[in-house]
């Protein structure tokens, strides 16, 4: 029994492969159909029926809206965000609060006294209208109006915005005493009295206007004060607006992640007009002609590899000793087209001669290897058509006239065939591609090696 280990010619492999480019193409066809119906018959149907169709438009409309409006609030959300960091980054930047060390504040005081001059007469069962209260009143609203705040940003040239201002300077009236109190808060003593002695000109100057508009009274500071303040409040609101920027940064930045996910969604679109159908018809038809192909591909090569179909290739499985080819009959083939370019590609034969041809060049070769190896006679044997063995041993016999060339049959199937063996020194086996099996060609070579027949060589019939 023959147990060489048969080597995969990969050459051979591919380009029989190759030659099987009709069934492969078939089957790829085949299979395009198949897949492209199959993506599309459902979508017809819809196409076809208008309350489907209608249904499907109002989803696809529902899932559109939904989808950009993720994109525009994702987009605003950004925008927004950016916007407040900025305007918290200029404010943190200009603020003059965010300036001042929490743990080294200067906080400023003066108070004025406003005496109207009036007095209760008790002899008079009416009295005069008492105007203190009017005139504190007209004082606390220019300390908190915008009228003193551009008096200061004219006298300042480190701050131009009212706002910035508003959040260290505070006032206050008391009826009860009459009294206006101011207190201004600054990162030094210097600034914090530059700002005070604004205070007490801007008051001066609005002194004339209260006088002859509301009531006659003179005022006086009565206490004045500054000194140095530890303001664990400020520490933590000034903390607060530092951390707000990493907060809007980490917003910002989550929200662009979100964008960055959204814009790598599809875009949902609406599958039931013409052309998504027959772009999605012609895409799974790309995708299952492919599959088909290569479904194709790997059944030939499985085909080839583990069927039990003869081939040339396949000789060295059947034999347990190097056979030669005396010769390949393959009846004048002539390659066209596809297959002779394949055939060019992988440089091999795209013109075979003939029969007749084909014949007379095995009977040289076997009567030259017979001449050389002492023999005279050649019997043919092999399990083929006894037409097409008569054929290639009278063509053989041809050029062949000092040997005795005679065929037998077929060892398998004719009794008298393996008792004429006897009478011819050397064998030579008639092997038809597709045809023979392996089973048989072995054991057609297992009977001639039992009975110790030399073998001269195959004749391959392609």
């Amino acid at each position: 029994m023959n147990t060489q280990e048969y080597e995969v010619n990969i050459h051979s492999l591919l380009y029989r492969t190759c030659m099987k480019w009709r069934g492969i193409l078939i089957v790829a066809v085949i299979a395009a159909m198949l897949f492209a119906l199959r993506a599309s018959v459902g979508d017809v149907k819809v196409l076809l029926d208008q309350e489907k169709y209608d249904t499907a438009k109002a989803v696809y409309e529902i899932e559109r809206s939904a989808w950009e409006s993720n994109g525009t609030v994702l987009a605003h959300a950004i925008e927004t965000q950016q916007i407040a960091k900025q305007r918290q980054e200029e404010y943190n930047e200009k603020s003059l609060l965010m300036k001042i060390d929490p743990m080294n504040e200067y906080r400023g005081t003066f108070s004025i006294y406003v005496d109207s001059g009036y007095q209760l007469d008790p002899t008079l069962g009416m009295q005069n209208i008492d105007y203190t209260q009017r005139i504190l009143s007209a004082y606390n609203k220019y300390l908190h109006g915008g009228e003193l705040f551009e008096y200061l940003l004219d006298n300042l040239d480190y701050v131009d915005e009212q706002k910035y201002l508003k959040e260290i300077i505070s006032a206050s009236a008391e009826a009860e005493s009459s009294m206006v109190s101011v207190t201004v808060i600054g990162k030094d003593e210097d600034q914090v009295n530059t700002i005070l002695e604004l205070i007490k000109n801007g008051l001066a100057d609005k002194y004339e206007t209260v006088n002859n508009s509301i009531g006659k009274h003179t005022y006086s500071v009565v206490y004045e004060t500054g000194y140095y303040f530890v303001n664990y409040d400020l520490e933590d609101t000034q903390k607060g607006n530092v951390d707000a920027i990493d907060k809007y940064n980490d917003a910002i930045r989550s929200a662009n992640e979100e964008l960055e996910k959204w814009k790598e969604e599809k875009r949902p679109s609406f599958r039931y007009n013409v052309s998504s159908v027959v772009k999605r018809a012609i895409k799974n038809g790309i995708f299952g002609g492919v599959l088909g192909a290569a479904a194709a591909v790997f059944f030939t090569v499985a085909v080839f590899l583990l069927g039990q179909s003869f081939y040339e290739d396949k000789l060295s499985m059947c034999a347990s000793e190097p056979v030669r080819i005396i010769g390949e009959i393959s009846g004048g083939k002539k390659l066209r087209g596809i297959d002779r370019l394949i055939a060019r590609l992988f440089r091999e034969k795209t013109e075979y001669p003939g029969t007749e041809a084909s014949c007379a060049l095995a009977g040289t070769t076997a009567q030259n290897t017979l001449v050389a190896e002492g023999r005279k006679s050649l019997a043919l044997v092999g399990h083929a058509d006894r037409k097409l063995l008569e054929s290639i041993t009278a063509g053989m016999n041809d050029s062949a006239d000092e040997t005795d060339i005679r065929l037998l049959g077929d060892i398998l199937d004719d009794p008298a065939a393996i008792l004429e063996l006897e009478n011819y020194d050397s064998v030579a086996l008639v092997l038809e591609e597709k045809k023979n099996t392996l089973a048989q060609v072995r054991r057609q070579f297992e009977l001639l090696s039992l009975w110790k027949k030399n073998v001269l060589g195959a004749i391959i019939v392609k």
